[in-house]
């Protein structure tokens, strides 16, 4: 056998170790690619379980207590109706209630939350939101500045905009 058959036998060898490693790249992309997918649905059902659960509490929180009840719905009405005792209470029942919103919203943000959940959520804040005095909360309350500013831009515009616009009709 003379060199150059050698060399040709070299460069098949060469050739076919390229071909090898082109494919077994392939399929290492192909399968960190449905990893990434795989981390990606997990990531979305554990936010949406998240937010779930963030929800069951709120309401499990309301149904289970009378008082707690009534406070939330005279609150809602007018937040100058309540006590002291029972501002705080509707305070931090309203902050839970918005926290699970924010993280709803923050999810979204993050792709982490398909936007038709989102979506489909927003009419559930106007009802949960509705009332003067969940927007005399949110106007005035000290929980405003630990909620992300694009969420608060956002409650801004569903629950400030309309009523600044209602005020100001005769």
């Amino acid at each position: 056998m003379n060199w150059s058959a050698l060399a040709a036998i070299a460069e098949l060898v060469a050739a076919l170790g390229v071909i090898v490693s082109l494919v077994y790249l392939g399929a290492q992309i192909r399968h960190g690619s449905l990893q990434v997918a795989e981390q990606g649905r997990s990531q979305r059902l554990v936010a949406l379980a998240d937010v779930a659960q963030r929800f069951t509490e709120f309401r499990k929180s309301i149904a289970g207590d009378g008082e707690l009840a009534s406070i939330w719905l005279r609150g809602r009405r007018d937040l100058q109706a309540l006590d002291e005792a029972e501002r705080v209470r509707f305070d931090y029942l309203a902050a839970e209630m918005f926290w699970a919103y924010a993280m709803l919203f923050l999810y979204r943000e993050e792709d982490r939350l398909a936007e038709s959940l989102f979506e489909s959520s927003v009419p559930n804040l106007k009802i949960y939101g509705a009332g003067i005095g969940i927007a005399d909360w949110w106007r005035t309350s000290s929980h405003r500045s630990e909620y992300p500013d694009e969420f608060r831009a956002a409650v801004d515009d569903l629950l400030l905009a309309p009523a600044a616009a209602t005020e100001a009709r005769p």
